[in-house]
């Protein structure tokens, strides 16, 4: 009752009391159900909007005294609105330009693929290549790469490569693509594994480490012009829209894309803020001062921490380890053998990609500069690894207040979670992975190491802050992309724990209530880019981010949940989309 209280104070002070001014509203909603998601997750009936701010909420009969000859009145006729949504985890350019050159379909099974390698095929030159990009074995029902020759009789005249990504732990080639690469039976591989052959010694295609034999630009096209760059970000951020999200962050940017966020900002076409983890070079070959450099460098840009409403770089990013996709996250225990990563060590763990000290020297000079610090860690062991180095730093630096995050924190250990309640580590968790990957993982580690898969009851439980992401960085599907993006599916897999391909729920014991996965898309992805002070709740002086939404997710149906349809959504009280 907080906020109807508040709301109540508001109008007998401002506007019922001989004040010099009445204060009117541009816009109010009436007659509905208005979750605030404010401190006691108020629920009121109608919401009063002033400037592109939330002026007041509270009853109807309330906050319609705020309204004046001039004020426009919406009727949500009993439909839910909630704050805007918000995604703390994308990479928002790179997915707007993934779809640059053709559209790239939905591919489940290994049917799917061959039949995408047909139709590029056929708009292709004979003799020409033909990538498959973006599609992982461990996401295809079949759970298994395609062969060489199934490369090969899709597309006989033309050289393909099946190579999700240039870390790929296997791409496959057709019989084109292997003797344009030179590769046959005499053929010396720079590593002896490198090259899969069969039992007469002929290549099959498969190869390990692709990127030593053929050149692989990677992902994605950004050869666009700027106008037609604009144009597409522009069509990924409607997209985004229509879902419900005003607000999203890109955890991994450089110099160049946080020119072109901020020039699309400064022109006034963005329908979405947007909060940045600014990228660092971490490779062998540059040196500890070098790394400290670019730290003081980008904690000097006016854009950091600038409270700009639209664009603001939040922090700094590592990575520390690979990925469930690639095989190479690292875990406490080994992996155990897997023919879908090409992985024959049984004592294989995972590999990491900075060291410890480099890890704790990033991280102090990060939040001594004023920055959040995060860390990409998805297995146990380098979420373990990435918490001790928080522990080690908070010795001499405070950490617990700088929001500092672990990114993915897929997997973790009592440990790691108890010590990032005590340091105020936020989670920064992408729920689409959990129903996407728990079908392989399952097959890989068995249900019991996946109990602390996404912990995401016990995360609320010790009070760490959750902030739900997508890791969406690829095609434009709500609800297939790489990596899916509809925060509504996201709700639906935290609070019900159900994971495509598999009979019943994951560990249903970690789900969430609706209120928290709601949370998680709202107030608590505020807290994680430093906004919860001007957006992810519906309060007094906050900006009129609203979503009206078909149902009520708080009381609906489980399963509906998922099925949410998103019918107008507000960024500043500005209709940004309808349906």
């Amino acid at each position: 009752m907080r906020l109807i209280i508040l709301t109540c104070l508001m109008f007998s002070g401002l506007l019922l009391a001989g004040c010099e001014k009445h204060i009117s509203a541009d816009m109010i909603f009436y007659n509905g159900k208005v979750v605030t998601v404010d401190g006691d997750f108020t629920i009121a009936e109608a919401i009063a909007v002033k400037d592109g701010k939330v002026l007041a909420t509270g009853s109807t009969e309330q906050v319609m005294k705020a309204k004046s000859e001039v004020t426009k009145l919406v009727d949500l006729d009993g439909k839910t609105l909630l704050p805007g949504l918000i995604d703390s985890h994308q990479h928002t350019l790179s997915a707007a330009v993934s779809e640059f050159r053709y559209p790239i379909p939905v591919m489940k099974t290994v049917a799917d693929v061959l039949a995408f390698v047909k139709e590029r095929a056929a708009q292709t030159p004979e003799g020409g290549w033909v990538w498959v990009r973006t599609t992982y074995p461990t996401r295809l029902r079949d759970h298994r790469l395609p062969t060489g020759d199934e490369l090969t009789a899709a597309a006989p005249e033309h050289k393909v490569v099946f190579a999700p990504f240039t870390i790929s732990p296997f791409a496959v080639l057709s019989k084109s693509a292997l003797a344009a690469a030179g590769i046959d039976k005499a053929f010396a591989a720079e590593h002896p594994d490198d090259i899969i052959v069969d039992e007469e010694g002929e290549p099959t295609g498969k190869i390990r480490h692709h990127t030593r034999y053929i050149e692989d630009i990677g992902t994605p096209d950004h050869t666009q012009t700027l106008d037609e760059r604009t144009a597409m970000y522009r069509k990924m951020s409607g997209i985004y829209n229509s879902v419900g999200l005003t607000t999203v962050a890109d955890r991994n940017t450089f110099p160049d894309v946080l020119a072109f966020y901020q020039s699309v900002a400064d022109r006034g076409l963005a329908t979405t803020r947007i909060g940045l983890f600014h990228a660092l070079s971490t490779g062998k070959d540059v040196k500890d001062d070098d790394i400290k450099a670019e730290i003081h460098r980008i904690a000097a840009l006016p854009v950091v921490n600038s409270h700009d409403p639209m664009v603001q770089v939040v922090g700094i990013k590592t990575f520390f380890d690979g990925g469930i996709l690639s095989g190479s996250a690292l875990f406490n225990e080994p992996w155990g053998k897997s023919h879908v990563h090409g992985i024959t060590d049984p004592h294989y763990h995972g590999k990491s990609f900075i060291s410890p000290e480099r890890l704790r020297m990033m991280m102090a000079e990060t939040i001594s500069a004023g920055m959040q610090f995060t860390s990409h860690a998805v297995g146990d062991g380098a979420v373990l690894e990435v918490v001790k180095a928080y522990n080690d730093v908070n010795k001499t630096v405070p950490v617990k207040g700088s929001r500092s995050s672990v990114t993915h924190g897929n997997f973790t250990t009592p440990w790691a979670i108890d010590k990032m309640a005590e340091l105020g580590i936020v989670a920064d968790i992408q729920p689409a992975w959990f129903y996407l990957d728990s079908f392989a993982l399952l097959k890989q580690f068995g249900d019991e190491r996946l109990r602390y898969f996404q912990p995401l009851k016990t995360y609320f439980d010790k009070g760490i802050v959750v902030a739900g992401g997508s890791d969406h960085w690829s095609l434009e599907d709500p609800n297939n992309a790489v990596n899916p993006f509809n925060p509504f599916l996201a709700m639906w897999i935290s609070h019900s724990r159900k994971a495509r391909w598999v009979e019943k729920p994951v560990h249903p014991e970690q789900a969430i209530t609706r209120q928290q996965a709601l949370r998680m898309y709202t107030i608590n992805a505020a807290f994680a880019l430093n906004w919860d002070d001007i957006v992810g709740s519906l309060e007094a002086g906050k900006y009129a981010d609203m979503v009206i939404i078909d149902r009520d997710i708080l009381s609906c149906d489980i399963d509906d949940i998922k099925d949410t349809k998103v019918l107008e959504t507000y960024l500043a009280g500005k209709r940004v989309y309808a349906r």
